[in-house]
């Protein structure tokens, strides 16, 4: 397990208490990741493919 340096620690403490400040944008970004994963699995496409049997 690594040390953490001091601001590394910081930064930890302050998450820890709840205290990390949120993003000004952090709403507006969570609509559009979700927006891009939602995209991501929408199944909107077919396709054929022809196999021999012995392929298959």
């Amino acid at each position: 397990m690594s040390k953490l340096d001091k601001e590394e620690q910081e930064i930890l403490d302050i998450f820890d208490a709840g205290e990390l400040p949120r993003s000004l944008d952090s709403e507006e970004r969570r609509t559009r990741h979700q927006q891009y994963a939602e995209a991501m699995f929408k199944k909107d496409a077919r396709i054929n493919i022809r196999l021999s049997s012995k392929d298959l």
